[in-house]
């Protein structure tokens, strides 16, 4: 699937942006269903929407499918990976969790967690 389109650029030197009004590029962009043809053999998982996926295509600006709505639902599911383990001193404040893929993928090896006590205003560095 592709298609021709006008597509903005800038002009570094006058700091202007240029928005074309004729076609100037090509998106190419191809879906899963667009593939599968190719395939003898297909699987399907199917997963917790919220654990597994976070659109990413859009700016902030948007305000959704953008860097800000992605942060927040991996914050989202590592509290809920954490949280098997360990609680909140404050529950009712909402804070950014990070867990590195050094440290857990799905929630494996998180024993070290056990029954802790978090405070939600500390930074935990592993």
């Amino acid at each position: 699937l592709s298609r021709r389109m006008a597509v903005g650029c800038l002009n570094m030197g006058l700091n202007v942006r240029i928005i074309p009004d004729l076609p100037n590029g090509i998106k190419l962009e191809k879906y899963i269903f667009d593939i599968l043809p190719f395939f003898n053999n297909v699987g399907i998982y199917r997963v917790i929407r919220e654990d597994e996926f976070s659109p990413l295509k859009n700016t902030d600006a948007y305000e959704t499918n953008c860097p800000t709505t992605a942060r927040k639902a991996l914050s989202e599911y590592h509290t809920r990976l954490l949280l098997q383990h360990a609680s909140f001193k404050y529950p009712e404040i909402k804070v950014l969790v990070e867990l590195s893929p050094a440290l857990t993928y799905a929630g494996e090896g998180l024993e070290s967690f056990d029954n802790m006590v978090i405070d939600n205003s500390t930074a935990i560095c592993l």
